[in-house]
Order: structure tokens, then C-alpha cells, then sequence
């Protein structure tokens, strides 16, 4: 789980150890004050994964909007372009709303694609699979997910599998770590995307 006010501590804990360099995944702006006390100190940051405005000397990551086009072009062709779709992942966060927002814009092209919204799972699979849980139960029609954080897709997959709709329901996800591939070549999840 995120948690910027220890991230913000733990920063400014490094900044007096004089660190050689800080590589800071960018959870959220509010750590910029953070990384620019570090920039200040002389000590090169780097920010990864989502970048923040800051004096930071480098960010390093993924075109996420470019992620979330890939998830939406694989979508449409998994559901037929036509259904209910949604998108879980963190709200809020630069790199997950590019993701979002590159998703969107492909499902823009489908009418008959209905969007049903995008939803906060911490990057929890316990809170992704009971909200992919009410959503099916809300939404029994309901065509696919597009997931953006590494435990969205298996969570979202193991509610899927509870509701016995393994093959109905189409699954996209970030990563190629071992429970997103074994999901994978078992049929629940359709397709990841991968970082270097």
C-alpha cells in the first residue's frame, strides 16, 4: 500500500545519511518537497515508475498513456468491441490516470462499448478482487477489466474465477511476474503488458 507521509520520512531520513544517489518511485506530488531537499542536499535523484514535478535530475519510465492504449486495443478485440468495461488501479496517480486515459481513448472508437468507470484498488489484490466481485455482481454483463498495477489482475482473476465466468470475462494486465503469466497461460488473464 502507498503510504506518502512515511515515504516523505524515510526521504528525509536517507537525506542525512548522504546517499551517493536516490532512486524514488513517484507514488504521488506530494513527495516533490521531499525530492527537492534531497536535489538541494547535492544528492542525485532519480524518480521512476510515475514522475513528479520536482528539481529532480531524471525520471525513468513507461509511456503508461501507451499501456493503456495497448490494454484498450486488445480489449475491443477480446469483447468483440462491444460490452461493459472498467479500469482498476490507483486513482490518482500521474501514471495510472495516463494509463486510464490511453484506455478511454481507444474505447472512444467503440460505441457499442460501455465504460463503466475506473475504480481504486491500492494496489491491493485483496481490495482488487472484492471490488471486481461487486462489480460483477452489479454488473452481470459486464465484458472486461483493464488492470494497471502488478496484484490488480490476479486479484480481479480470482474474482472472476469465483463467479464461475473464467473464459466470459476478459482480463488485461500489467507485468510479467509469476502470478500474472501463470494466469495467463491458464486462460484467466488475456493479456499483459510488460516493462522493462
Amino acid at each position: 500500500e502507498w503510504d506518502v507521509p512515511a515515504q516523505i520520512q524515510t526521504i528525509e531520513q536517507l537525506i542525512g545519511t548522504r546517499p551517493t544517489g536516490l532512486l524514488i518511485n513517484g507514488t504521488d506530488p506530494g513527495i516533490a518537497q521531499a525530492i527537492n531537499k534531497a536535489v538541494e542536499a547535492g544528492i542525485p535523484t532519480v524518480v521512476y515508475d510515475s514522475d513528479i514535478p520536482s528539481k529532480r535530475h531524471a525520471f525513468l519510465g513507461t509511456d503508461w498513456y501507451q499501456v493503456g492504449r495497448l490494454q484498450g486495443e486488445y480489449m475491443a478485440r477480446l469483447i468483440g468491441g462491444r460490452g461493459k468495461v472498467a479500469c482498476l488501479g490507483i486513482l490518482g496517480m500521474s501514471n495510472q490516470e495516463a494509463g486510464f486515459r490511453g484506455f478511454l481513448d481507444v474505447m472512444k472508437r467503440y460505441p457499442a462499448v460501455r465504460f463503466i468507470g475506473q475504480f481504486e484498488d491500492k494496489s491491493n489484490l485483496e481490495l482488487a478482487a472484492k471490488t471486481a466481485a461487486d462489480l460483477l455482481a452489479a454488473h452481470p454483463d459486464l465484458a472486461g477489466f483493464a488492470c494497471f498495477t502488478d496484484p490488480t489482475a490476479p486479484g480481479v482473476a480470482l474474482a472472476v474465477r469465483e463467479a464461475g465466468r473464467t473464459g466470459k470475462v476478459a482480463i488485461t494486465g500489467m507485468n510479467f511476474e509469476p502470478p500474472q503469466l501463470r494466469l495467463l497461460s491458464e486462460g484467466v488473464i488475456s493479456m499483459l503488458v510488460g516493462q522493462k
